[in-house]
């Protein structure tokens, strides 16, 4: 394992507005459609090295895991859920089922949407990350300017 550290400014959620943990944060980090066209392209950068060079996925991408370096590079963080495919494909024979009594809820009550790609009894696959990669932009897209 290795750990490369890097002086980080913010999170893409606290730039957003979600500055509750921080004092004093610039807001036009995100603001401007080319700083964003750019951070979006740096985090595909990340995934494409993440699942291809690293062979991990990551798993738990959003507002509050990506962040902003003092030169306004975007940089995934957070790899706490992260996972290597090579355990995953090993793993996929021993898995089961998980049920919470609690929560589980009939299929035919839940509306139909489309599931992370690996959600049901086939692993997980690098397109988890990209399935959510469309949410992250949807995160983005909400907040007003």
């Amino acid at each position: 394992m290795a750990m490369v550290t890097e002086p980080l400014f913010t999170s893409v959620a606290n730039t957003l507005g979600n500055d509750e943990n921080v004092a004093l944060v610039r807001k036009d980090l995100v603001e401007m459609e080319m700083n964003l066209k750019h951070g979006l392209f740096q985090i595909t950068e990340s995934l494409d090295f993440l699942h291809n060079n690293a062979r991990l996925i990551h798993l738990t991408i959003s507002l509050e895991n990506v962040l902003i370096t003092s030169s306004e590079a975007w940089k995934l963080g957070k790899f706490g859920f992260a996972i290597s495919t090579d355990q995953v494909s090993s793993n996929l024979v021993n898995v089961q089922a998980f049920h919470y009594s609690e929560y589980d809820i009939e299929d035919s009550v839940i509306p139909f949407q489309p599931s992370p790609p690996g959600h049901f009894h086939e692993g997980y696959f690098s397109n988890f990350d990209f399935f959510f990669l469309p949410v992250f932009c949807k995160d983005l897209e909400a907040y007003e300017y």
